[in-house]
C-alpha cells in the first residue's frame, strides 16, 4: 500500500513560513481530514533557487521514493516549497503525473494540481510566477546587503590584521598583525623570492608566525591579493562586484599593492596547454569484434611526441588518427567519383519520380485525416464550452494530440520532398568540396565531418581490416516507405 508523505522547506529559519510552521499547519490539516502521515521530508535552511532538485537531500529522497512506487499522497504547504525554478516545477509535475501522486496544498488560495492539458498550462504559469517571485525576493535581500556594505554597516569577514568590536559594527586594526603584513609586502616586492613557498620558509626561519601557526603560501597569497590593505574593500552581491573606500584601514600604498600583483603574475608557472585533436570519424568507426561499439578517441606518446588515435581497448585495436582519416577520405572520394561516372543520374531520376509520387499519396491521406480530426476537435470544444461537460476534457486532449501528430507528419513529408528535389544541388556541393584534395584540406572541420556522414553509413574495424559501408547518397538512405 502506498504511503502518505509531507514535505517541508524553508530558505532560512527566519522566514515566516519556517519548517516548524509548515509542519504545524500540515499536521492540523491532516487531523481535520483524517489523513495519517507516514513519513516526513523536512529541509530547513535550503534555498530552492540556489540548489537544484538533486542537490537537496530530502527532495532527492522524496523523488526516489515516488519513482519506486512508495508514495501515493503528498502534503505540501505551498507549491513554491517544492521548487522556485519553472523547469524544476514542471519536472516535479510530470513526476507526480506519471506516478499518480495525489497532492494536497495547505495554504489558502493555492489551487489544486490537475493532471490534464489545462492543468499543465496552469502549472507552467504558476511555475513562472514562483520563479519570478523568488528572483524578486533574492534581489531585495541583495540590495539590502549592498546598501549596508556601502554605508559601512556590514562588517563581513575580515582578513588577517583586522577584527571587529563586540557589537560587530566597527573594524579594529591589530597593529602587531598589520606590521607582519607590511613585512610580507616589503619582502615580496624585493623580487628575490622565486615563489610564495620560498617566502613562507623565510618567515618561518625568521620566527614570524600567523598567531600560533606558521605562514603557508596560501596564507601569504590571501594577504598579497587583498585590496583592503591599500584601503579598498571589495564585495560581491549576486554577481555584482562593489568597491568601497576605507582609507583609514590602509597600511600600504596602491603602488606597493600593484607591484605585488605584477610579481605574483610573473612568478606563475605557465600552464601546460593540452593539445586538442579534431576527430573526423567519431561515431563512424565501430569495432566489429564487440557488437559495433564505437571506437574511443585517445592521445598517446611516441618518441616524445603526442599523436591521436582511435581505439578499442577491449580488443587492443589502435588506429593512427591521421592515417585512418586520410585512408577514409581517399576511399570515399573514389566511391563518390565512380558513382557519378556510372549510373547515378539514371538512378536519381527514377527514384525521384517514385518518391515524389509516394509523398503525394501519403499527403492526401494525412490531409483527409487532419480535416476529420480538426472537425471533431472543434465539435468537442464547443460542447465543452456550452455544457461545461468536464468529461469532455479528456477527449479534447486526445484530439489535440492527434491533430499535432498529423501536422508533424505533413511537415516531415514536405521536408523530405524538398530534400529529394535539391539532390542535384547537394551533389554539386560535394563535387566542389571533396573531389579536389586542396579544396578538401581548406574546409572547416565541421563541414568535413558532415560530408563524410552524408556518404558513410559506418566503418567496421577488426584486428586486420577496415571496411567502409557507404550510403547511397540521398536515395536509399532517404527512400519513402508507406
Amino acid at each position: 500500500m502506498k504511503q502518505t508523505a509531507a514535505y517541508y522547506r524553508s530558505s532560512t529559519q527566519l522566514q515566516e513560513e519556517s519548517v516548524t510552521t509548515q509542519q504545524y499547519e500540515i499536521n492540523q490539516y491532516a487531523l481535520k481530514k483524517g489523513i495519517l502521515i507516514d513519513g516526513e521530508y523536512p529541509e530547513p535552511s535550503v534555498s530552492a533557487r540556489k540548489n537544484k532538485l538533486n542537490e537537496r537531500p530530502q527532495m532527492r529522497q522524496l523523488m526516489t521514493d515516488i519513482r519506486n512506487g512508495k508514495i501515493g499522497t503528498l502534503l505540501v504547504y505551498k507549491r513554491d516549497r517544492l521548487a522556485r525554478k519553472v523547469e524544476e516545477h514542471l519536472e516535479l509535475y510530470k513526476l507526480f503525473k506519471t506516478h499518480q501522486v495525489e497532492l494536497h496544498f495547505i495554504a489558502e488560495n493555492e489551487p489544486p494540481m490537475r493532471f490534464d492539458i489545462f492543468g499543465e498550462l496552469m502549472e507552467l504559469f504558476i511555475g513562472v510566477m514562483n520563479q519570478r517571485e523568488g528572483e524578486q525576493i533574492n534581489l531585495r535581500i541583495a540590495d539590502t546587503k549592498l546598501s549596508n556594505f556601502l554605508r559601512g554597516k556590514s562588517i563581513g569577514n575580515l582578513p588577517f590584521g583586522y577584527s571587529s568590536d563586540e557589537s560587530h559594527t566597527k573594524i579594529i586594526k591589530d597593529n602587531e598583525g598589520l606590521n607582519i603584513v607590511k613585512t610580507i609586502f616589503t619582502a615580496w616586492n624585493t623580487d628575490q623570492y622565486a615563489n610564495l613557498e620560498k617566502l613562507a620558509q623565510q618567515l618561518d626561519k625568521d620566527g614570524i608566525t600567523r598567531g600560533k601557526k606558521n605562514w603557508t603560501r596560501n596564507n601569504i597569497s590571501d594577504v598579497l591579493t587583498n585590496p583592503i590593505y591599500m584601503g579598498i574593500r571589495i564585495a560581491n552581491f549576486d554577481n555584482r562586484q562593489v568597491n568601497r573606500s576605507v582609507e583609514d584601514l590602509a597600511i600600504i600604498t596602491p603602488e606597493e599593492f600593484n607591484l605585488a600583483q605584477e610579481l605574483i603574475e610573473k612568478r606563475k608557472k605557465p600552464k601546460k596547454v593540452k593539445q586538442k585533436y579534431d576527430y573526423l570519424l567519431s561515431d563512424l568507426l565501430l569495432c566489429d569484434l564487440c557488437n559495433k561499439k564505437p571506437l574511443s578517441n585517445n592521445a598517446r606518446m611516441r618518441e616524445g611526441k603526442t599523436y591521436a588515435t582511435y581505439e578499442c581497448k577491449e580488443h587492443n585495436i589502435r588506429l593512427d588518427q591521421h592515417e585512418t582519416e586520410s585512408l577514409v577520405y581517399l576511399k570515399t572520394k573514389s566511391f563518390f567519383t565512380e558513382l557519378l561516372n556510372t549510373h547515378f543520374d539514371k538512378l536519381y531520376t527514377t527514384q525521384l519520380k517514385i518518391n515524389l509520387a509516394e509523398i503525394s499519396k501519403l499527403k492526401s491521406i494525412f490531409e483527409i485525416e487532419l480535416e476529420q480530426a480538426e472537425g471533431k476537435l472543434v465539435q468537442a470544444t464547443n460542447m465543452w464550452i456550452k455544457k461545461e461537460n468536464k468529461s469532455n476534457e479528456e477527449k479534447i486532449l486526445e484530439l489535440s494530440k492527434k491533430v499535432k501528430i498529423i501536422k508533424d507528419k505533413l511537415f516531415e513529408l514536405d521536408v523530405r520532398k524538398q530534400e529529394f528535389i535539391e539532390v542535384p544541388k547537394f551533389i554539386e556541393e560535394i563535387e566542389a568540396e571533396m573531389l579536389k584534395k586542396e579544396t578538401w584540406e581548406l574546409l572547416p572541420f565541421e563541414r568535413k565531418k558532415a560530408l563524410l556522414k552524408d556518404l558513410i553509413q559506418y566503418i567496421l574495424v577488426d584486428d586486420y581490416t577496415t571496411r567502409i559501408v557507404f550510403k547511397h547518397p540521398y536515395l536509399e538512405a532517404n527512400e519513402v516507405v508507406n
